[in-house]
């Protein structure tokens, strides 16, 4: 006896339907919207169907387009579990495209329809804390801990928050209460790999990470492996990871990534530079191909900064904040000595070290709205623009409370905010712009080699690299121009060279006293939470100056598209 045709339908939706997520699953999004396109035409107000385009839209960043598609399939939606995951990939979407206070609400809503999924509650708390509300994020983890006695994911949530949030030593608390719940949790023994590396304790991190891998060889953790030990190529694992890289259809792309990027550390501490610049050039160009990212967009936004932070508007604004505040802000390209900086710095007994801190990052787009909405009277009347300084002065300071509680100096060691140092100029009249040069070559190289834990979408082709280092240059070439003498470049070959002239140089220029602890900065004990967590825990050595030469004849493009600005550094390197 034949079927009805409409079951036959139901069953050739339900198996279209699972591809798709299979396909998504495996990272062969194009195959899974060719699906999703033809489950949309055949059934337009179906919730399945509204779900997968959803998400296949998320994941080719049509975050506008994911966002309404998601709320359509909450809207037909047909029990509290759908609406829940209708919620939570809204919450997705928002997270990704900077909306975090909406996407806050969605995950609260995906938590409230499905109470037991613990994956809706992590990333609620997740939002929570991204919305600087830890405490309260906290506050349902602790209470989950209590309810599962058992269950080591709330323990792991809250360290992870904690590492998040540069509380590592409270973190190691809870992962290893985690770990006593389930001493196998191979993301829990991860964590506190992570922990103890940028605590400094290398010898145990490695050990963690070890065990980690051991417990699921699945785990993405040998890039990090790869940077607290050395791996041989004869190592089993190299096989693996050979494999895991290669495979383009059931691998998700987080681990091809991950083995990429260990590869290539794998084979350059072998000395086969060749090999390990082939796994390099393959990692960077799939994670390239993951990010939505122009260069002309840049060069744009750059354009608009040193058109409006003229010489003009700078005087005409300059002393409006009365903020006494001295942060000492380290700044310049990503993988250029911010970090050793810091840590020379940290080690002055008037100084905390902050660390990467997004503040003004979120304060300049804070303040850029406003401005902007004042349409051609941007940025205001003197008496707006007063007001508006002085309360983002005031957000910054009780954000940073913590810092400058019990030290009269602070740190805040965003790379980035060489973007925003005629605001950082304006907020704090006392404050002291330190800028971290470095060969363009090293800068760049050293940044190509990294998978980056947060995005920095130009590092992942050599030649949107050397165009934006150039459109760096060109805005530092600005700053100095507009504000003279504010900012003190120092460069990474001097401090090695001549680390006690430049060290009081430094020092000086702070306002600090000198102190013979900061040429021993690598003794100090403190969180480092950056790329170079390894590196600045040793002397100052000088083998990383030119580390980027063994793979000169592969870098044709970074040097073409740095062209005049690879020479024109003034390197210091010792005769």
């Amino acid at each position: 006896m034949n079927r009805p045709l409409t079951e036959e339908k139901a069953d050739a939706k339900r198996d279209a339907l699972e591809q798709a997520a299979e396909y998504l699953r495996t990272g062969q999004v194009a195959k899974a919207a060719e699906i999703s396109h033809r489950l949309l035409e055949t059934h337009p107000n179906a919730y399945a169907g509204l779900q997968i385009a959803a998400e296949v839209a998320l994941a080719e960043q049509r975050l506008g387009e994911a966002a309404d598609l998601f709320k359509r399939a909450i809207h037909f939606a047909t029990d509290s579990a759908e609406m829940a995951r209708g919620w939570y990939g809204l919450g997705q979407a928002l997270r990704t495209a900077n909306d975090p206070r909406q996407a806050e609400e969605a995950f609260r809503r995906a938590t409230l329809n499905d109470p037991g999924n613990r994956q809706y509650m992590i990333e609620y708390t997740r939002a929570l804390a991204e919305a600087g509300k830890l405490n309260a994020a906290l506050d349902i983890l602790r209470a989950a801990m209590q309810r599962y006695p058992t269950d080591a994911l709330p323990c792991l949530q809250i360290g992870v928050l904690l590492i998040q949030n540069e509380r590592h030593k409270d973190a190691l608390v809870f992962l290893r209460e985690a770990l006593r719940r389930d001493p196998n949790d191979a993301a829990v023994h991860y964590n506190i790999g992570t922990a103890l590396m940028i605590l400094g304790h290398t010898k145990e991190a490695a050990e963690a990470c070890e065990n980690a891998l051991q417990l699921d060889p699945e785990l993405r953790g040998y890039a990090q492996l790869a940077n607290l030990k050395t791996i041989t190529k004869d190592d089993p694992r190299t096989a693996l990871l050979e494999n895991r890289f290669l495979d383009e259809t059931g691998t998700p792309v987080a681990a091809r990534l991950d083995a990429g990027f260990a590869l290539a550390k794998i084979y350059e501490d072998s000395g086969d530079y060749a090999a390990a610049f082939a796994h390099l050039q393959r990692a960077n160009a799939l994670k390239r191909s993951t990010l939505n990212y122009s260069i002309h967009m840049q060069e744009a936004l750059t354009e608009r900064i040193r058109t409006f932070f003229t010489a003009e508007m700078l005087q005409r604004f300059q002393n409006r904040s009365d903020s006494a505040l001295a942060p000492i802000f380290v700044l310049g390209m990503p993988r250029s000595g911010t970090t050793l900086i810091e840590q020379i710095l940290a080690a002055h007994p008037g100084v905390e070290g902050g660390g990467e801190l997004h503040h003004m990052l979120s304060i300049a787009e804070r303040i850029g709205e406003r401005w902007g909405s004042r349409g051609e009277a941007s940025p205001g009347d003197a008496a707006q623009v007063t007001a508006d300084l002085q309360e983002m002065a005031k957000d910054y300071t009780e954000l940073t409370q913590e810092l400058h509680k019990y030290k009269p100096r602070f740190t805040d060691k965003m790379p980035g905010n060489f973007m925003f140092i005629g605001l950082i100029h304006l907020l704090f009249p006392r404050a002291h712009i330190i800028h971290c040069r470095r060969d363009p070559m090293a800068t760049c190289v050293s940044s190509y080699k990294r998978l980056f834990t947060s995005e920095l979408p130009y590092a992942y082709d050599l030649t949107e690299l050397g165009q934006f280092y150039r459109l760096y240059q060109r805005l530092m070439q600005h700053w100095h121009a507009v504000l003279p003498g504010r900012i003190l470049d120092v460069d990474y070959e001097k401090i090695i060279a001549i680390p006690e002239q430049e060290i009081r140089r430094l020092l000086d220029f702070c306002g600090l006293e000198f102190d013979a602890r900061c040429l021993n900065f690598h003794e100090v004990a403190r969180p480092i939470t950056t790329a170079s967590v390894l590196q600045v825990r040793q002397p100052l050595y000088a083998t990383s100056v030119k580390g980027w030469e063994p793979y000169r004849e592969y870098l044709g493009p970074l040097m073409t598209a740095l062209g005049e600005d690879r020479e024109a550094y003034n390197r210091f390197l010792p005769v």
